[in-house]
């Protein structure tokens, strides 16, 4: 079953539930789904079985498997990437200094190297309370969570959905 779809680079790529990756093609005026690589490698399936929480998402033409974790009250993250040639997804502890952003919708974008105001290699998550979001560092594994007060703000346990707003760098 397809749980998500996340065109990158003008390919349209599909999840599946068992977190394998397909590639939609136009045959004979229709869609269809090839599959991508065999079964899951270990790796990808622990992460599976401890999380059940994943998505697709993409950072610089590569598609991504996010699996999100609860340690605590923080989130934590494993990420994998499609590697092509390989066929197959592997794990990545570096985003060659890029960040992604993350909120309640899933995936949803990712900043060049050295963007100013983030750290790279990082995941930066939109937190269902008040204003809060969580900074997830790929590299060595530490959350901070932020909470920004101003005034008019909402109560600490106000639940509202939040977004990012990420301005044109270009």
């Amino acid at each position: 079953m397809m749980v998500a779809m996340r065109s990158v680079n003008g390919a349209l790529y599909a999840l599946l539930n068992t977190c394998q990756l397909a590639v939609a093609e136009l045959l004979d005026n229709k869609v269809e789904l090839k599959l991508l690589g065999g079964e899951v490698d270990e790796h990808v399936r622990d992460a599976w079985m401890e999380s059940k929480d994943f998505i697709l998402g993409e950072c610089a033409g590569d598609p991504l498997l996010i699996f999100k974790f609860k340690v605590s009250v923080n989130p934590a993250y494993k990420v994998f990437r499609w590697e092509p040639g390989e066929e197959r997804w592997v794990r990545v502890r570096s985003l060659r200094r890029r960040t992604l952003f993350m909120s309640i919708n899933g995936f949803d974008a990712w900043l060049i190297p050295d963007s100013p105001g983030v750290r790279g290699d990082c995941i930066y998550e939109a937190l269902p309370r008040a204003a809060d979001w969580s900074e997830y560092s790929l590299v060595d594994g530490t959350c901070e969570l932020v909470t920004i007060e101003y005034q008019g703000a909402p109560g600490v346990d106000a639940a509202r959905t939040q977004v990012w707003v990420l301005p044109s760098f270009f």
